[in-house]
């Protein structure tokens, strides 16, 4: 009931309701007085139990130490190491331009544009595995700070994923496993930062915003793991550090209400970009594995070839490169030029000779799809 109730008035589904968020802390506050009360009566009895039964033979109860696990999910999962792409598009990618040259030097992101700064972490590392490879079209930090500063307004994780195609709320641990080993990192929505958390976890400098401690912290979990203590859900630190600095933070589950609210993009992202263009849109739902293909001839009209020709500003010819985008999935494409083009009688068509274009720093990227 407490976890339906906390769901229904989380400030991110009310964000132009100021008095939710004391709202929201209150509930919890009540709920962690109305526990030690409890404890605190379930104590009383026992030790009136335990006087009145003095000089009879009492069994102790016994603590079960059973971890509960499913066992139809592996003891540990990391998006990062089933998709290596994602790593690359949310480490790198969504860091200011100012500080990517030197991480160490990094500035996290105001309180105010934390949730939209880790629900775009989220789509960044999803549009990967669209995408195939690390993405080259994504928000920098610094982009979502300006956004902020003109509309004078906090988005919401909420607010993010509808852009994208809509938010669905994974209610159980099964839901959150599933999620993460098919679709990709979710959001923690409802983890609560503590500054005693922050005092004994020693974590690195950046690893959370402190300025949002006592507040809700949304997080980016990407995977879990078997600790001596239980399983846990492993979370990316808000900025990249040194490196071997950049390795998951593990807070267990239920800890912090961190699965109390967790949050999904309700979306594959296929029908999204994710490199910049000049972009021609092409036919290629009934070929699955284009994309792998070193060079293709393309069949197209007159009227096609009039648009791929916009792509160039030196002409068809003037060995410039361009994005052949699948009209039906935009997520899937590459980076081309043209070899030749020729006029075949016999169809009445023009044919494209296009050759795949890798660049310096991509080649270790080429074959990840």
């Amino acid at each position: 009931m407490m976890k339906v109730l906390k769901t229904r008035i989380h400030p991110d589904k009310h964000p132009n309701e100021p008095s939710v968020t004391q709202l929201f802390q209150n509930v919890q506050v009540f709920y962690d007085e109305c526990i030690a009360n409890i404890s605190n009566h379930s104590s009383s009895r026992d030790r009136d139990s335990k006087s009145s039964s003095k000089g009879r033979g009492t069994r102790k109860r016994s603590r079960s130490s059973k971890l509960t696990i499913n066992t139809n999910y592996p003891q540990s999962f990391s998006c990062f190491d089933q998709w290596p792409c994602m790593k690359s598009s949310v480490m790198s990618k969504a860091t200011s331009e100012k500080t990517k040259s030197s991480p160490t030097h990094s500035t996290p992101p105001s309180k105010i544009v934390l949730s939209a700064y880790q629900a775009y972490k989220c789509i960044h590392a999803r549009g990967a595995l669209a995408h195939g490879r690390p993405i080259t079209k994504y928000k920098r930090l610094e982009e979502l700070e300006e956004i902020q500063k003109q509309s004078k307004k906090q988005n919401s994780v909420y607010e993010i994923f509808e852009i994208f195609g809509g938010t669905k709320e994974l209610d159980t641990i099964e839901a959150i496993k599933d999620e993460l080993m098919k679709c990709g990192p979710v959001i923690s929505a409802s983890f609560r930062l503590l500054d005693a958390y922050l005092e004994r976890l020693r974590v690195r400098e950046n690893a959370f915003v402190k300025v949002a401690s006592g507040c809700t912290h949304e997080l980016l979990i990407v995977g879990w793991c078997l600790t001596p203590y239980g399983e846990a859900w492993q979370v990316q630190p808000i900025m990249d550090g040194m490196e071997g600095e950049s390795q998951p933070l593990e807070i267990g589950f239920g800890q912090f209400d961190i699965d109390e609210l967790v949050l999904a993009p309700d979306n594959s992202l296929e029908h999204i970009s994710w490199q910049p263009g000049p972009y021609f849109d092409y036919d290629f739902s009934e070929v699955e594995n284009w994309r792998k293909w070193k060079e293709m001839d393309l069949p197209i009209g007159e009227n096609e070839l009039k648009i791929l020709a916009k792509c160039f500003k030196n002409g068809l010819m003037s060995g410039e490169i361009f994005v052949l985008r699948d009209e039906t999935k935009k997520a899937h494409s590459g980076t081309y030029k043209v070899n030749n083009f020729r006029w075949e009688d016999k169809t009445n068509e023009w044919f494209i000779q296009v050759c795949q274009y890798v660049s310096k720093e991509n080649k270790a990227d080429k074959n990840t799809i």
